[in-house]
């Protein structure tokens, strides 16, 4: 009788056991279906997009300068001046394949402020733009043109002292004497009428290739130089 009531009480327990078991294996592989599903619902990050392609290259370079001179009793001589400098400089490179095309404009002005001229001169003065072009036909065929402007923003002139040294204009005796009765009058200025913005212009195209054995270049070009005077320049073609 014992044995069997020992029997009844241990096979309770292995059920108990195992019953206790097979719950916490349900619960197990519930959190484990959980947390697949919560990683398949993640998003994927997304993968960085590759920059585009940039074929241009820019660049702007710009100064202005301002100086002053000041003399006081100084034996060498001279005067006061004050200058006033700008220059820019800019770039566009484009380049994609076997084609480039690099082009640059230069710009310079300037002015120059001196005590021996009661005028405001002018001291850099240029207009330059270039551009060139170039392109890889093939492995022994090159082509290529070139542009070229130069100029300038106003006319230039040779400044003069306004009155030469030991002269006075308001004296009668003096060999510079200028009335006033002269000066207001009607007075011509015959540079304006005889000069003119001087300008450079060339245009270039040529191809060049060939092999191992023989080797070939062909161009034509155009060259107009307009001088600073009417009826001063030349034109010129060559091929």
């Amino acid at each position: 009788m014992r044995v069997k009531i020992i029997l009844s009480v241990f096979l309770s327990i292995v059920a108990g056991i195992s019953a206790t078991a097979q719950d916490n294996l349900l619960d197990a592989q519930k959190v484990a279906a959980e947390a697949a599903m919560a990683i398949d619902q993640v998003p994927e990050p997304e993968k960085p997009k590759e920059p585009a392609a940039k074929y241009w290259k820019t660049s702007l370079q710009t100064k202005l300068d301002l100086g002053q001179t000041s003399l006081t009793n100084w034996a060498a001589g001279g005067y006061n001046t004050v200058s006033l400098k700008t220059f820019i400089d800019a770039n566009a490179n484009y380049a994609k394949d076997e084609m480039f095309w690099n082009n640059r404009l230069q710009l310079d002005y300037g002015f120059l402020y001196s005590a021996d001229k009661p005028i405001l001169q002018k001291s850099d003065d240029r207009i330059y733009l270039e551009s060139k072009w170039g392109y890889q036909a093939t492995k022994s065929l090159y082509y290529s043109a070139n542009f070229s402007f130069k100029s300038q923003f106003s006319n230039s002139w040779e400044y003069k002292s306004s009155v030469p040294e030991g002269m006075d204009p308001d004296d009668p005796t003096s060999s510079y004497y200028r009335p006033l009765s002269l000066l207001n009058g009607r007075l011509t200025n015959w540079v304006d009428h005889t000069s003119r913005l001087g300008q450079l212009q060339e245009y270039e195209i040529s191809a060049r290739g060939g092999n191992d054995r023989a080797k070939y270049f062909s161009s034509l070009s155009y060259h107009n130089n307009e001088g600073v005077y009417y009826g001063i320049g030349y034109e010129k073609v060559t091929a």
